[in-house]
């Protein structure tokens, strides 16, 4: 009798460890750089329609400035803003230089022109004097150019000859402008999420959003359309968080890791997103991770199938 009581608590108490003990998933194991706490954490992930028009990415701009600028600093750090290509070349040209495109031709002086700079500014359809001669003419045409920056063509005068000294006070006026433009975007930069369409960020350091089903990337963070996942897993050297509310949640005792995608029309609907509840984390929090194990921690279809490249 006493041995079977022996026994019986041996095992209650196996049993009762047993119950409490983690498991060990593999992808219990990891650990954030940043010193992520356990618990559950929501990334949204707020797409704009970015324009491919000169004149569209000017407004862009402008929206953009002014939506930014009504938020405070923690809503800006809660903006993880998926970028494209097309986004992503002016966005860095314009924390680089503070333009975009061609519009480093208005600056350079108007005698200084190649060939090919020229043509490209003769071919522009802005009315300039037709007696002063060609340098005069290219010197107004860039001015014009300079004044469009900033929405200000009405101010243009193409009966008057200007000079590089009214442009160089334009330039500056002009850079004050884009200052507070390249200021947010400085703050929005550590949350950039990469758009995968073409096969430009495989195997970079940096955070990617796919939405086709199959991906074929050695990323640190990616963040995968699926119709049915929901939660995370980890990949090789990925950790893979899927977007959507679907039915099978992957999760571990440690994190619950979620994210939905926030599809916004233009820049101005970045204030009335905020008005609600927003309830997200930032991607910089847990772009680098680690853990102890390399192996997937559960089987799902194959994320290396039709990539769309």
């Amino acid at each position: 009798m006493k041995k079977f009581l022996l026994i019986s608590s041996i095992l209650l108490t196996l049993a009762g460890c047993q119950g409490y003990a983690p498991r060990k998933e593999l992808s219990s194991n990891i650990n954030f750089t940043s010193g992520l706490p356990s618990g559950e954490y929501t990334f949204n992930l707020v797409k704009i329609d970015y324009p491919t028009t000169y004149n569209g990415k000017l407004r862009f701009f402008k929206d953009l400035t002014n939506s930014l600028s009504s938020l405070n600093e923690v809503q800006l750090s809660l903006i993880n803003l998926i970028v494209n290509e097309n986004m992503e070349r002016d966005f860095i040209s314009l924390l680089n230089t503070g333009f975009i495109d061609r519009e480093i031709l208005p600056m350079t002086p108007a005698s200084e022109l190649n060939e090919e700079e020229k043509e490209f500014i003769k071919r522009l359809n802005i009315p300039a004097p037709e007696n002063a001669g060609e340098t005069q003419a290219l010197l107004n045409k860039q001015y014009y150019l300079l004044l469009a920056l900033t929405e200000s063509q009405n101010l243009y005068n193409p009966n008057i000859l200007y000079t590089e000294l009214d442009k160089q006070i334009l330039m500056e006026n002009t850079l004050l402008v884009r200052t507070k433009l390249i200021t947010l975007l400085g703050k929005l930069q550590p949350n950039f999420v990469f758009s995968a369409k073409s096969d430009k960020y495989i195997n970079t350091n940096l955070p990617i959003y796919s939405e086709v089903s199959g991906i074929d990337f050695s990323n640190p963070l990616i963040f995968a359309k699926s119709d049915k996942y929901s939660g995370f897993t980890t990949d090789e050297d990925s950790l893979i968080i899927f977007t959507g509310n679907n039915p099978k949640f992957l999760s571990t005792y440690k994190y619950k890791l979620t994210s939905n995608l926030i599809y916004l029309k233009t820049p101005k609907d970045l204030e009335n997103y905020f008005k609600g509840n927003v309830n997200s984390s930032n991607v910089s929090n847990i772009l680098e991770w680690n853990r102890s194990f390399k192996k997937p921690t559960l089987e799902y279809p194959s994320l290396k199938e039709n990539f769309d490249k």
